[in-house]
């Protein structure tokens, strides 16, 4: 199954969008909100782009764009980074690392 981008319109008339699961499970969201959905959607190739080329959390702290899996406090996370300050999408909470890395393995692998 492949991963599935959601866009969709807040309240407030800003864009944003989900990255799904081939079930439909929200798996990770973008971290920001968008004026225009041109310019949500110029975002989501480049989340595409980041993902064909991202290496995970064992590699070098330096190198991006990378996935990165972390424990938040209360559950396992990821976030797909382009550079060290800037965070494309940050992951829904998993009960557990290996739950946290499977699934941006799955965006990795269905999103590039």
């Amino acid at each position: 199954p492949r991963s599935t981008l959601f866009p969709y319109t807040t309240l407030f008339r800003s864009y944003t969008f989900d990255v799904c699961d081939g079930s439909g499970n929200v798996i990770a969201s973008a971290v920001d909100n968008f004026d225009s959905a041109a310019t949500a959607k110029q975002y989501v190739t480049i989340v595409k782009t980041a993902c064909a080329n991202a290496v995970d959390d064992s590699y070098e702290k330096d190198e991006y764009p990378r996935f990165a899996v972390y424990y938040d406090g209360a559950r396992y996370r990821f976030t797909l980074a382009t550079e060290a300050n800037k965070v494309l999408v940050r992951s829904e909470r998993f009960e557990t690392k290996r739950q946290a890395h499977k699934a941006a393995e799955h965006m990795r692998k269905h999103m590039s």
